[in-house]
C-alpha cells in the first residue's frame, strides 16, 4: 500500500527536523492507527509491545483537549513525554471536528528540540493538503 502525498510530506518534515534521531511516526484517529515510519532498530524494540494499547492511551486527548483549553488562558498545542531512551511528541492537527493525532518519537538530544517549531511546521503542512489524506489507512 502506498502512502498519501501528505503522509510522505509529514515523514519528510520529521526527517528534516530530527535527521537520524527520528525513531517513529504514527498517525491515529479515534478508532485506528497507522505507522508511517519506524526506524529498523526501533521496530525490533517495539515488536513485543502492544502499540495499539499505547496509542489507545493517546486517544484520550480527544476528550481532554477541550478541557485543557477551557482551563487555561491559552491554546493547548502539543504534549512531550521524556522516556529514559527517547522523547515522545504528540500533536493533533486539522479542523476541530476532524482532528488527526500524530505520535512521533526522537532519540534524546542534549540541546533539546524545538517542539513549538515542529508543531508550526506540521500544522502548515497539514493545512496545505487535505486532512482526509492523513487519516490512518487500515489494511484489509
Amino acid at each position: 500500500m502506498t502512502m498519501s502525498e501528505l503522509k510522505l510530506k509529514v515523514v519528510s518534515l520529521c526527517e528534516s527536523f530530527a535527521g537520524d534521531a527520528l525513531r517513529d511516526v504514527w498517525t491515529f484517529d479515534a478508532e485506528t492507527e497507522e505507522s508511517l515510519f519506524v526506524r529498523p532498530d526501533v521496530h525490533e524494540q517495539i515488536e513485543a509491545v502492544s502499540v495499539e494499547r499505547f496509542i489507545d492511551a493517546e486517544r484520550y486527548d480527544y476528550i481532554t483537549h477541550d478541557t485543557y483549553e477551557a482551563l487555561y488562558y491559552t491554546e493547548y498545542e502539543f504534549t512531550v513525554r521524556g522516556m529514559s531512551e527517547f522523547e515522545q511528541y504528540r500533536v493533533f492537527v486539522g479542523p476541530r471536528d476532524d482532528r488527526i493525532g500524530l505520535l512521533i518519537s526522537f532519540d534524546p538530544n542534549d540541546d533539546g528540540y524545538n517542539y513549538r517549531k515542529l508543531t508550526q511546521l506540521l500544522t502548515e503542512t497539514v493545512t496545505s493538503g487535505t486532512i482526509d489524506q492523513l487519516h490512518p489507512t487500515v489494511d484489509s
